[in-house]
């Protein structure tokens, strides 16, 4: 059952704020803004920040469900293949960690199962399963290519 509530994915952001080298490119605290409330995240922001026109804010927040969780994963998928296809390393490393909150998010094994995976083949193993995890056709995309640089 995905993690719901509001402050338990706050207290999650607020690791990744303390520990910066856990979260370097922010890209895990960018999945995890996208299923909060404004409320919850303006503590985080600096003042310019809450001044901006943040009214409409929450409009756009996903809600934190299995499906909408599992089409964010779908829905950057491909992005992530063609890193690791391509050998860009950080980007593709970047990419992995954007899967790590959503599968946090998710809260059902994966990411401890996905966590268990060397990364090797920049993230090729790790994305195979996060693709099988959501239904993606991940062979379609794979250029077979096996290599670490």
């Amino acid at each position: 059952m995905p993690i719901t509530d509001q402050q338990t994915i706050v207290d999650k952001f607020a690791f990744y704020q303390e520990n910066e080298g856990n979260d370097f490119f922010f890209v895990k605290r960018l999945e995890l803004l996208k299923f909060l409330k404004f409320e919850f995240i303006k503590q985080f922001l600096n003042d310019e920040g809450v001044k901006k026109g943040v009214e409409d804010f929450d409009k756009d927040i996903l809600e934190v469900t299995e499906e909408n969780i599992k089409n964010q994963i779908i829905s950057y998928l491909p992005f992530a293949w063609e890193k690791a296809n391509d050998e860009k390393g950080l980007s593709a490393n970047r990419s992995i960690d954007h899967f790590k909150a959503l599968l946090w998010l998710l809260n059902d094994g994966s990411l401890e199962k996905m966590e268990s995976i060397e990364y090797e083949h920049y993230g090729k193993e790790k994305l195979i399963f996060i693709s099988e995890l959501v239904g993606f056709d991940w062979k379609s995309v794979d250029n077979g290519v096996r290599i670490n640089n």
